[in-house]
């Protein structure tokens, strides 16, 4: 479990002069230390920041043809607007902006994921597409030891109710499908089941986070998949609405694979910027308005 990403290398993938991708906010630049990385930068949430993050940005520019931005939205609609408006000042048809609703760990993991994938696939337009189809390829889940912050999944009453006592625990999913589960003791059935393909687990745990339930439990049901443990995240308590917490988070450990599995079935080339893409609007010049 301790065969963890390095955190302090650089980014295989910056300036390749093909793609970059910039994941605002994120945790995890790789998976595997022989892929290409995401660069990791921050999020505008003042406005004084803003020229930071036009700098971050123009420095992805300068390393890249095409930029990928991936900001969470558990960063308000506040901080989307400013990334926005960043963008428009840079008047640029070389980026795309990827908002992502997942929570800290499996964000991370996505943009990590798909770095690697990219390898694999056609170019950024392939790319571009295929993110959000890698997003949804995870398993994400979470030990919690209170729900009465939790948003998503939605408790139920008596979930918030047994949040009180000080001996509770929740299993949270919200891939492949949305459940909250009230956990028994020692043998009680958890709503897993082993994953069809070769994937590898990932969890992230706080200080009072249930490790051993990971070991024990959840991993063993989803079919003993290799773990590997990091660091906890520091926006995951606030995303899952409580400390006592263990992020987790399973991918596919066949990066070709997936990259077959989630490629767009036909790129054309944009009317106005000539990347191939897979769909019009083009998501980087957005086809500059419909030619305004």
């Amino acid at each position: 479990m301790s065969d963890a990403p390095t955190p302090d290398a650089e980014p295989a993938g910056d300036g390749d002069g093909e793609l970059l991708l910039l994941g605002l906010g994120l945790g995890l630049e790789r998976l595997w230390l022989e892929q290409p990385g995401v660069r990791l930068g921050d999020p505008a949430l003042e406005d004084e920041e803003l020229s930071e993050l036009t700098d971050q940005l123009r420095g992805a520019l300068d390393d890249a043809r095409r930029v990928i931005v991936i900001q969470p939205d558990w960063f308000d609609d506040e901080a989307w607007r400013r990334l926005q408006t960043v963008h428009a000042l840079l008047d640029t048809d070389r980026v795309m902006l990827h908002r992502t609703d997942l929570p800290p760990l499996a964000a991370s993991v996505a943009a990590a994921l798909t770095a690697a994938a990219g390898a694999h696939l056609s170019g950024p337009g392939a790319v571009a597409a295929a993110l959000p189809r890698i997003e949804r390829e995870l398993i994400v889940l979470a030990w919690l030891g209170r729900v009465n912050g939790l948003r998503r999944p939605a408790p139920s009453v008596g979930q918030h109710a047994k949040s009180a006592l000080p001996s509770s625990a929740f299993l949270a999913s919200l891939q492949p499908e949305e459940l909250v589960h009230t956990l028994g003791g020692p043998g009680s059935d958890v709503p897993l089941s082993p994953v069809a393909e070769p994937m590898e687990l990932l969890m992230a745990p706080w200080p009072d986070g249930d490790v051993d339930w990971v070991v024990e439990v959840a991993n063993p049901a989803l079919g003993g998949l290799r773990l590997r443990e990091i660091d906890a995240l520091p926006d995951a308590p606030t995303w899952w609405g409580s400390d006592r917490l263990v992020e987790l988070a399973a991918y596919p450990s066949d990066v070709a694979s997936l990259a077959r599995r989630t490629a767009p079935s036909a790129l054309s080339a944009c009317r106005w910027c000539r990347e191939p893409v897979a769909a019009s609007p083009c998501p980087f010049c957005g086809e500059r308005a419909a030619s305004a």
